[in-house]
């Protein structure tokens, strides 16, 4: 083997070594992003989730003389480059993604024993509203 061929053979493996570091080295990377940002954002949305349930115990606890109490939501459009959808049930509130990846749910302390949900839900590219109806026990969003 001449010599020439020898310093093309160790340019070859040489490049072919750098490749395989530099690729391995940009997926470790891209994975160690991926699971943080996983990570706080279902972090986040349970923050957001809570935020809405001490919302909601706020509303019925406000107020005792008022038949209805409204409370006007205002949140960041997106979190994490996700927009975010609040929706009340039976079992209480939810927040998702639109589109829907990730969710977390909570029975706002148990208060969906003693106050019933109306079925709704909102954007947050929009102010959301909770509103409290205390002569039927309703909390709805709108």
């Amino acid at each position: 083997m001449s010599s020439g061929q020898s310093q093309m053979i160790q340019f070859i493996i040489f490049f072919l070594v750098g490749m395989t570091l530099f690729i391995g080295i940009g997926n470790f990377f891209r994975i160690q992003s991926e699971s943080l940002q996983s990570e706080l954002s279902s972090s986040a949305f349970e923050l957001m989730g809570n935020y809405f349930a001490s919302a909601a115990v706020a509303s019925v606890d406000a107020c005792k003389q008022c038949g209805i109490v409204e409370n006007d939501l205002r949140i960041s459009d997106t979190v994490f480059g996700y927009y975010l959808r609040l929706s009340a049930s039976g079992s209480g509130l939810s927040v998702a993604t639109a589109p829907p990846t990730h969710s977390y749910n909570t029975s706002v302390n148990n208060l969906n024993a003693t106050v019933t949900f109306v079925q709704g839900s909102a954007a947050s590219i929009q102010p959301i509203n909770l509103t409290y109806d205390r002569n039927q026990n309703t909390l709805e969003i709108k």
